[in-house]
């Protein structure tokens, strides 16, 4: 399994949830995105892609070594531009064997980036509740601090959380308003919403390249907002309805400029088209948070089966073999000279050379039978010893350079089994394998990358 395969699935995985959780509302008429719903569609798309990436068994019970990464991605960037031969010369060759490097390189390079605003916005939360001091006044079942920093009210911390108020609201605002606010970010609390935002900033940042999930993520902050907002305003009148609007229109005139702590969740989270709409929500002039009934069931019910189909599809691109010769050839080795490739002198390499340390035992790729096992091949020194097999699907590789083998003609050998080992026999400055492979009984000369998925 190619990390590039994994990324695209991701992608597609995540924009084909997406468009059918999209669907389901217009059918409905109705917004989807509660808190519990956006959960449930996060991990709809995050948990399948984990599972595409996780290097899982042969169904059939036959343990396969760990194939490098960087062969991995060659590999399958190959096939991604067959027929095109990426180690071939001329106008039309295309060399992109670096293309996985640099598409790893990147996503790794996005990974750290996110993590690091994460950990940037842990600290900066710590310092401001670490430098606050106690908020008396308000009642309420967490302690109130109070901060001179420039930023919006938050709620942060799990099982020791606080509610941190700027300076600034506390002095120009009423205390009955510093209520409304302190009762919103009470119910992110109840809810665990502060842990479950550094949560989702990680998830963020696994997937930053996943704007499906990512939207996601964006959904629950306003579904959380507009969750506190309807907790605050339970059995408030009309009067009071209005009157919240207005501490959250003077909360924004205060905070002009202050840019909120990535993961808190905050009384001003959310960009200016969701501040408009938790307005019309709050003066009951929006539209239903969401469906009740046989729609809400019907929702969890398609969330679900959406679930169980990700996850299927990603483990059957987890256990795909693209052929059927699947156990790891030579464990840690790595690939030194492709086959194609022309050399200094102007002859062109038939083979692919893995280099691995002396001794290393060889497995077979499959089933068949030992066309020659000798010192002598072909009555050519320069191969040293060598192996020959003639695969049970008409392929016939090739393995010289040996050290030692421990078969002869006409052995039948068996898919796993280890034949030889490792050498510098024949005409060879160090310990490598040679592998040749073949098509049509001998004739046609193939390259052993394209049929023998353990290199």
């Amino acid at each position: 399994m190619t990390i590039l395969v994994t990324l695209l699935f991701s992608l597609v995985w995540g924009a084909l949830v997406w468009l059918v959780q999209a669907l389901v509302a217009r059918g409905m008429r109705a917004d989807l995105h509660t808190p519990p719903t956006c959960l449930a569609l996060i991990a709809t798309i995050a948990l399948p892609s984990l599972v595409a990436g996780l290097p899982l068994p042969d169904l059939g019970g036959e343990a396969e070594g760990t194939v490098m990464m960087m062969a991995q991605v060659n590999q399958g960037l190959g096939q991604l531009t067959a027929p095109i031969n990426p180690w071939a010369g001329g106008s039309n060759g295309i060399a992109v064997s670096w293309v996985g490097p640099v598409i790893v390189a990147l996503y790794l390079a996005g990974l750290a980036f996110h993590l690091f605003k994460t950990a940037r916005a842990c600290l900066e939360l710590s310092r401001c509740v670490k430098t606050a001091s106690r908020l008396d006044g308000i009642s309420s079942r967490w302690p109130l601090l109070l901060t001179q920093q420039n930023v919006a009210p938050f709620a942060f911390g799990g099982r020791r959380a606080v509610i941190v108020i700027p300076a600034v609201f506390a002095a120009v605002l009423r205390q009955d308003n510093l209520a409304l606010i302190v009762a919103h970010e009470e119910e992110h609390l109840r809810h665990g919403d502060p842990r479950m935002a550094l949560i989702l900033s990680l998830v963020s940042g696994l997937f930053w390249f996943n704007p499906a999930l990512r939207h996601l993520v964006s959904c629950w902050h306003q579904s959380c907002e507009l969750r506190a907002d309807a907790a605050a305003l339970k059995g408030k009148t009309a009067i009071e309805r209005k009157a919240y609007a207005r501490t959250l229109l003077d909360a924004l005139r205060l905070a002009s400029g202050v840019h909120p702590i990535g993961l808190s969740v905050s009384f001003l989270t959310g960009k200016t088209g969701s501040l408009h709409m938790r307005l019309c929500r709050i003066l009951k002039d929006g539209p239903v948070t969401k469906a009740g009934g046989s729609g809400s069931l019907a929702l969890r019910a398609g969330i679900a089966g959406l679930a169980l189909l990700g996850s299927v599809a990603a483990m059957s691109i987890a256990i795909a073999e693209p052929n059927n010769h699947g156990p790891l050839l030579v464990k840690g080795g790595k690939m030194t000279v492709p086959f194609g490739i022309k050399r200094a002198d102007g002859t062109i390499h038939k083979g692919v050379d893995i280099r691995a340390e002396k001794g290393a035992p060889i497995a077979a790729p499959g089933d068949g039978v030992v066309i020659e096992a000798t010192d002598l091949f072909r009555g050519e020194w320069r191969y040293g010893k060598t192996v020959a097999l003639q695969l049970d699907d008409d392929l016939i590789v090739w393995f010289a350079h040996l050290d030692t083998y421990a078969v002869k003609a006409g052995d039948r050998i068996r898919k796993g089994q280890v034949f030889a080992t490792i050498g510098n026999s024949g005409l060879s400055t160090r310990a490598h394998l040679h592998i040749e492979a073949f098509r049509d009984r001998g004739r046609q000369r193939i390259d052993p990358m394209d049929v023998l998925s353990g290199l």
